[in-house]
Order: C-alpha cells, then structure tokens, then sequence
C-alpha cells in the first residue's frame, strides 16, 4: 500500500538510540541495540511486502478524524518525549537509575516548558502544517510516534489515516 500511495517515492529509516537513558526506557540493553534495530528493521522491511503479515514474535505520530481525540492521544507522548530529551542534557540523569516517566507525570501541568505539537490533530490540520514547510522548500518530515504510553493500535490507526487522507495531496 505504501508503494502505491507515495508512487514509489519513499525514504525509510530507522534509528537504534543513542544513550543508555533512553534505551533503558524501552528495556533495550545497550550491547544488544543494533541487533534489536536490524531485527525491527527486517520486520518492517516484512511488513512492507507480505500481504497478510503473518506477524512476529521477537524481543524487543498521532492522527484521527476527531481532533479532541487525537490530541489526547497524542499531546502527552509528544510532551514526554520534550521533557525527557532536556532532561538528558539538564538533569543529572543516571542510566537505569533514573525514572524519567515518574518525574515527569509528578511535574506535568506545572511549569514544564510547552510547545505546540506538530502533527496531532485532525487530516486536514496536519495537510496544512504539510502544506507551510512545502512552501519553505522542505520535502521531508520525520514521525515520532512512540512516545511516551502511545497505544500500539492508536499508532496504526494514525498511520493508517495519514496514508489514506493526507499523504495523496502530496505525491
């Protein structure tokens, strides 16, 4: 499908984290990354041709129609993911010892810094905010669909969405 809908024009990459912070957040441990990543990105790869994906058992963006209901969904990962990358760089952060979910839901709606989060909402405002960085000359975008405690399905329906309602205006 994915073939079809962007005419064959699509870059697909995959990043395997860099810090142990981060991957102790995803239970990865650190001399085992790459060979989670080639493992995710040989199923993704799997994902894209095998029509029915019989799926896998291994180891290791948010959109609705409803725009109420993608924000919920959405805003709170979007947020954590903002709090825990300064919280990399301006905490004295301690891998596997630091619980940066914890601090974050004890801090939440207080005084951490907010920014609009890009992407979440309805098709039509998520073509929109497509429509002002294709103006500027830009001709790529990157999802960040999980974090924070985004639901597997959620991330599917959003993807699915985005495919469907979105992505043909700009193909």
């Amino acid at each position: 499908m994915l073939d079809l809908v962007s005419n064959g024009r699509v870059e697909f990459g995959i990043g395997e984290g860099a810090t142990r912070l981060e991957l102790h957040g995803y239970g990865i441990p650190a001399k085992r990354k790459q060979e989670l990543a080639f493992e995710a990105a040989e199923q993704i790869a799997n994902m894209m041709v095998r029509e029915p994906y019989p799926g896998f058992e291994g180891e290791g963006f948010s959109l609705h129609e409803d725009a109420e209901e993608g924000r919920l969904r959405g805003e709170d990962g979007f947020a954590f993911f903002r709090y825990a990358i300064n919280a990399l760089v301006a905490n004295d952060s301690v891998p596997g010892r630091s619980t940066l979910w914890d601090e974050y839901e004890a801090l939440k709606g207080q005084d951490l810094p907010t920014i609009e989060a890009p992407g979440i909402g309805t098709p039509a405002e998520f073509s929109e905010f497509i429509r002002e960085f294709q103006d500027v000359g830009v001709d790529q975008i990157i999802f960040l669909q999980q974090g924070g405690k985004n639901r597997h399905e959620h991330i599917c329906e959003s993807l699915e969405l985005f495919a469907r309602t979105v992505l043909p205006e700009f193909v």
